[in-house]
């Protein structure tokens, strides 16, 4: 993949979020298996698992950079309350895929966009943009001088 020189952080942007949804699949289908596996585990236990694993990941590297601390960001409730809605939703998202399967599951969690812009309103209230100015409209070819030629179609 060529990323645009005048797009460099979007172009990466746009791989990193091709590699996360790769994992993303990865991790759905491996909850999938577990839960058909001859010791299946329950959704719970998957998704601690998952937070003990995204805690080492995030730690170590907090750690030899000597940045322990600010794992724990500014202790603003917004951000304390994002772990308590993302830790239940992850739960209940690989409770889902367990019941209903990945395919299913991936479908149905695309319809997040819809809550988002749903919600948007109450969770970030801003003033609406002022409407755009008013388009001039094209000249018909109708009212062109005449001996001009008009643009074929």
């Amino acid at each position: 993949m060529k990323i645009p020189k005048e797009y460099p952080k979007e172009g990466l942007g746009l791989l990193d979020m091709g590699v996360a949804s790769l994992l993303f699949a990865a991790m759905a289908g491996c909850v999938f298996a577990v839960s058909k596996g001859p010791h299946p585990l329950e959704a719970p236990v998957v998704s601690f698992i998952r937070v003990g694993v995204n805690l080492v990941m995030v730690f170590i590297p907090a750690l030899l950079s000597g940045k322990v601390r600010t794992l724990f960001g500014d202790l603003r409730p917004s951000l304390w309350l994002r772990g308590l809605f993302g830790g239940s939703s992850l739960m209940l998202s690989f409770l889902s895929i367990q019941r209903i399967g990945p395919g299913e599951s991936a479908f149905l969690t695309a319809t997040s966009g819809i809550f988002v812009a749903a919600m948007g309103p109450w969770v970030t209230p801003k003033e609406p943009s002022p409407k755009a100015p008013p388009q001039k409209k094209p000249r018909s070819p109708k009212g062109s001088k005449p001996g001009t030629k008009t643009p074929s179609r």
